[in-house]
């Protein structure tokens, strides 16, 4: 259906040409204008849908008791990825330096509002061991930053005041690569709902222990 519409569209293109100045055109155009909003609510929606079945692919695979323990010292769990807030923006291999200086292969997911490293294990996802560090990060007030002298470095520094400061080293495949991750990691930290969920969470937790 999809291939069908680019078609028709490519016809109708070529149609508006030979009847230059005419009442026909001017209809041809409207529809035209149309067709085009008709074209992009589609490709939305195969997005939509090929991410989510993405993420629910990375979700099948994750091992059932694997977890990470985060900054606040709250457990993290498959469970948490799988909750209806959080979609997937982007996921894709890259390197992430440890504790100790050594670059580990992840799977780097981004979703709503976290950051997540995945990696493989006996044919299966758990949460990569990053030593000290999360294998899950959030992505309210996230500051990102090139890394200097290195076309595939990135700096990613979580600027969570209320769990102090955390800096993650990841290492893409290309100089290509890091620029589309920087972008779609800044909108993430820009939108509303990099924080929203967490912000809540917390004051749930305080009206609890109140």
């Amino acid at each position: 259906m999809y291939r069908e519409i680019g078609v028709f569209t490519l016809i109708l293109c070529c149609a508006v040409t030979p009847v230059d100045g005419s009442a026909e055109r001017y209809d041809i155009a409207v529809a035209m204008e149309g067709l085009r909003g008709v074209i992009e609510e589609v490709e939305r929606c195969v997005g939509d849908y090929e991410r989510a079945k993405k993420l629910q692919d990375i979700i099948s695979r994750l091992d059932n008791k694997s977890c990470t323990r985060l900054k606040n010292r709250e457990i993290f769990s498959k469970q948490d990825l799988q909750k209806t807030h959080r979609t997937l923006t982007h996921s894709s291999a890259l390197t992430c330096r440890t504790t100790s200086g050594r670059l580990r292969y992840v799977l780097a997911v981004l979703l709503t509002d976290v950051l997540a490293f995945l990696q493989e294990k006996e044919q299966k996802f758990v949460f990569a061991a990053l030593e000290q560090k999360p294998s899950v990060m959030p992505l309210r007030r996230l500051i990102v930053r090139e890394i200097a002298n290195q076309e595939r470095g990135l700096f990613l520094i979580s600027g969570d005041c209320s769990v102090g400061p955390e800096m993650y080293e990841i290492h893409t495949q290309t100089r290509e690569e890091r620029s589309m991750w920087m972008t779609l990691l800044r909108q993430a930290a820009d939108s509303g709902e990099a924080g929203y969920h967490f912000v809540d969470l917390a004051f749930s937790l305080h009206m609890v222990t109140k």
